[in-house]
């Protein structure tokens, strides 16, 4: 199997974000891909694979991720563990088994193939994808992971297994990511819960100008146990 290169982004169908079908999932086609813009989303029904790059892109701005209050007492009180790249597997799996409630964007619990899984194991090997996990009594009950390419990292997947995981997973992600200098976590679609932890929609257009902005990172993403102190946050 050799890799695929893509198009650019901005040939993406306009109302669908629809850029083709095809390829594979060797890692360097999954880097190439997320490199310009472009994500897979595998749909029901169909042997090959539907790329995108949706006109409007769900992004969540960094330095104006403030989770309230309530959200951090919550996490205060639920004694979560959190760790990073510790169980990469389990979190991928779960997402992909778990069944989820229906809404608009994400009609169906299963879009996470088992080739897809086994594509995003080996980026993660390659410390391309990561993985943030939370735990309760050294037991994984929740998690997110994506895949971090040119200073952005998009978040594919998460899931929860206890009520408020799958927040705390998001809120460790957030933070780790502002702790390595980044500036945006790209959410690909738009759902209601995102929205209300402050994602939001910008063009496509903006957003791959944002995949072409260079900085220099503070620290490489980390590996093990996560330790942002709650208390300090207000």
């Amino acid at each position: 199997m050799e890799p695929y290169s893509f198009p650019l982004a901005s040939l993406a169908d306009n109302e669908t974000g629809l850029l083709g079908i095809g390829a594979n999932w060797h890692p360097d086609t999954l880097i190439d891909a997320y490199s310009k813009g472009i994500f897979p989303w595998p749909h029901p029904g169909l042997n090959e694979i539907p790329w995108f790059s949706p006109p409007k892109r769900a992004v969540l701005c960094l330095e104006e991720y403030r989770p309230n209050k309530r959200l951090i007492r919550e996490l205060k009180n639920l004694g979560f563990s959190y760790t990073a790249n510790s169980n990469f597997k389990g979190v991928i799996e779960a997402c992909r088994t778990l069944k989820r409630k229906k809404y608009k964007g994400n009609p169906n619990s299963s879009w996470i193939t088992e080739d897809m899984e086994s594509a995003y194991i080996e980026l993660n090997k390659r410390g391309v994808a990561h993985s943030i996990e939370a735990n309760l009594d050294n037991t994984l009950v929740g998690g997110i992971y994506g895949v971090f390419v040119n200073n952005i990292f998009s978040a594919e997947s998460m899931f929860r297994l206890v009520d408020n995981a799958s927040k705390a997973s998001f809120y460790m992600l957030a933070e780790t990511l502002k702790e390595l200098g980044l500036k945006y976590l790209d959410c690909q679609i738009i759902s209601p819960h995102l929205s209300s932890w402050g994602v939001k929609e910008i063009d496509r257009t903006v957003f791959l100008s944002l995949l072409e902005t260079d900085y220099l990172l503070k620290k490489d993403f980390p590996m093990g146990e996560l330790n942002v102190q709650l208390g300090d946050i207000v």
